[in-house]
């Protein structure tokens, strides 16, 4: 599918003209900065971070979406400083001249995102000609791009329907799709309904990232507070893995899942500790990956610019924290 026929369903989003200055802390005379994430059950650190005060409210704000394409479009209209996505979708908004930094990874996804079909359907052969929803440029169209691969199936031979995590229940039960390529807490969602797992993550470790992306002008001019994001981000990461089973009751109601459910999606995941960060980015692995997932969606026609990886990492403040 060609990226102009996925941009067109993307959503304009106004900028609010009524956040509050913040008047202490980091930034004294300033906003905080604005970060964008939808309700992945990774953002669970930043989350937690938020409501329990290990991230200044004066230097970070956390905003939710209801999927990942708002959370692009928000970026792209300049309604945020900051956000967490996707490798795939940091690549997507360096190629639209957003100058996106990315600076910390905040977790990997290890089963909590795949692609999910009707019973009776087995087998990644039962998608060619099938009806697959896909949430258009976010993370789900470089999953969707390794499951075809896999199967040996090209995009010319599948229907895909652009389609936002947060509708995803709604057009299974409805059956305008055969098939979705959903993530968590959605995908525990339709596995509860019946759908079952032909791919997912498990089967791509360390290639589904979420990352922290930093505009190239907020991290000149605004260090001290992207600073403060991800050593927020980190110390919530600390109380999340100190006490699961309280976040679980703390988040899953934000997530919409039951306590149970969302410690489950948290099992999905793999979060790096500082030391892991500062590996990835020196040793040139996360480099490594950036190139190898620009190449997927190259391959598919899914990014057409030419986006050199290594351009958007910045590893100081990980050195810092």
């Amino acid at each position: 599918m060609e990226r102009r026929r996925f941009l067109a369903t993307l959503p304009a989003l106004p900028i609010s003209a009524t956040l509050p200055l913040a008047l202490s802390g980091c930034a004294l005379t300033r906003p905080p900065l604005l970060v964008g994430a939808c309700p992945w059950p990774g953002t669970a650190s930043l989350r937690l971070a938020e409501s329990e005060a290990l991230l200044p409210p004066a230097c970070a704000r956390l905003l939710d979406f209801p999927n990942a394409s708002m959370v692009l479009a928000a970026f792209r209209n300049g309604s945020l400083d900051a956000a967490v996505v996707t490798l795939d979708e940091a690549l997507l908004l360096a190629a639209h001249d957003q100058a996106p930094r990315l600076v910390c990874v905040v977790d990997f996804s290890e089963g909590a995102s795949g692609l999910l079909t009707r019973p009776p359907a087995e087998g990644l052969g039962s998608l060619r000609g099938a009806r697959v929803g896909v949430e258009t440029e976010a993370g789900g169209a470089y999953l969707v791009a390794k499951a075809l691969e896999r199967a040996g199936i090209g995009l010319d031979e599948v229907v895909f329907v652009p389609l936002p995590l947060d509708r995803h229940e709604d057009a299974y039960l409805e059956r305008r799709v055969d098939a979705l390529v959903s993530a968590e807490p959605v995908r525990s969602r339709l596995l509860a309904l019946g759908a079952r797992e032909l791919f997912s993550t498990r089967e791509m470790a360390g290639e589904l990232a979420n990352v922290i992306v930093v505009r190239e002008l907020q991290l000149a001019s605004r260090r001290a507070d992207v600073r403060c994001l991800i050593a927020g981000h980190f110390a919530g990461r600390e109380r999340l893995l100190a006490d699961p089973r309280a976040a679980a009751q703390a988040l899953g109601p934000r997530a919409g899942l039951p306590p149970e459910a969302f410690s489950l999606a948290l099992q999905g995941l793999r979060l790096p500790d500082p030391a892991e960060n500062r590996r990835l980015f020196a040793s040139g692995e996360l480099a490594e990956v950036l190139g190898q997932v620009a190449l997927t969606l190259h391959n598919y026609r899914l990014l057409h610019a030419q986006v050199p990886g290594e351009s958007l990492l910045d590893s100081s403040l990980i050195e810092e924290v």
